[in-house]
């Protein structure tokens, strides 16, 4: 179980580059990194750690990284008392000690890196990316303190898989300086009609920065922008190709199975992801109980569901929803349309 009171992420949504720029040129969520080992920390259950004589509150994802770099399995760790939780990593931390990074936003931990975590800056990436607007043009953009998200779309790069829905083609940048997600380009696509965004990380439309010894992190960066770039290019076509392979396709019960145990996965409940899907709890398991009784050497049957139609109404529900749970939304979204085809 989590401590009695923890600190709350914060997050603020903008509409242009221009804010984004400011806001990560400001201290609002400027992150400041404390190098230290794991066996130097202890915390309470009033939310607060305290790291060589500094006391500090944490946000709910530490508690995840404190599990991890424990080696405790996250369902033990939230499942079992807070008292009993401390008293395992107590034990396991001198076992498990190296060497960490803590991230730290407002005085706030907000995640935990390892050592010698050096992440690109945020603001580096759109000082080099040329943000006109005839080039780009900036759908939304997201900063929290576990990352930020901007959504790039090509002006010139719409498709319309049916009439009148139309989908603006882009990429979508994300970034973490607090021990998550590192720098990536991703094909993205906004379906006009309901604003639902989608994120597709198959291999040829995702660019992620790499660093090896030989480079330096400049020539890294610059490397990672051009292949960027090259995506964006080719961004219309590659979005084409995904949506017109899926149009007027139904779901195999095996993929209507993996999804909602994805979905439930993410959302945290059964009934949410049923509620996302639009499907009864009768039938759903009627559809998990055919799967699971089908012969290996039966073909998988076909559902009513629409690939098209449940992919809308999983980025639909991520609208709602804060940046890592969107983000992950949006990303099983995408990669409905892949599985299916």
């Amino acid at each position: 179980m989590l401590p009695k009171q923890l600190a709350e992420a914060r997050e603020t949504r903008l509409s242009d580059a221009t804010s984004l720029q400011k806001l990560l040129e400001s201290d609002e969520y400027r992150t400041s990194y404390v190098r230290t080992a794991l066996d130097q920390i202890e915390f309470y259950d009033n939310g607060t750690m305290t790291v060589e004589g500094r006391n500090m509150p944490y946000l709910q994802g530490v508690h995840e990284d404190l599990a991890k770099c424990a080696g405790i399995p996250l369902s033990f760790g939230y499942g079992i008392p807070f008292e009993l939780f401390k008293t395992n990593f107590e034990g396991l931390k001198k076992l498990r000690s190296r060497g960490i990074t803590l991230c730290v936003v407002r005085d706030s931990v907000v995640g935990i890196a390892p050592a010698g975590y050096h992440p690109v800056k945020t603001r580096e990436v759109l000082n080099r990316l040329d943000l006109n607007e005839d080039v780009w043009r900036c759908n939304k953009a997201t900063v929290s303190d576990f990352g930020v998200e901007l959504d790039l779309a090509v002006p010139t790069a719409t498709i319309e898989p049916e009439q009148g829905d139309i989908i603006n083609v882009g990429i979508r940048i994300t970034n973490s300086e607090t021990g998550g997600d590192a720098l990536c380009a991703s094909l993205s696509t906004l379906r006009l009609v309901c604003t639902n965004g989608s994120v597709f990380r198959s291999t040829e439309n995702v660019v992620y920065f790499k660093k090896y010894q030989k480079r330096t992190a400049d020539a890294a960066l610059r490397a990672f922008i051009s292949h960027a770039l090259k995506l964006k290019d080719r961004a219309q076509s590659l979005a084409q190709n995904i949506y017109q392979d899926v149009l007027d396709r139904p779901l195999r019960d095996d993929q209507m199975v993996s999804l909602f145990r994805g979905l439930q996965r993410r959302v945290g409940s059964s009934e949410e992801a049923e509620s996302i899907l639009d499907i009864e709890s009768e039938e759903r398991r009627d559809i998990q109980r055919r799967e699971r009784l089908r012969g290996s050497d039966d073909e998988p049957a076909l559902t009513r569901f629409m690939v098209f139609d449940v992919h809308n109404q999983i980025t639909a529900a991520a609208r709602r929803r804060r940046l890592l749970l969107r983000q992950s939304l949006e990303q099983l979204g995408g990669s409905l349309l892949f599985s299916a085809s």
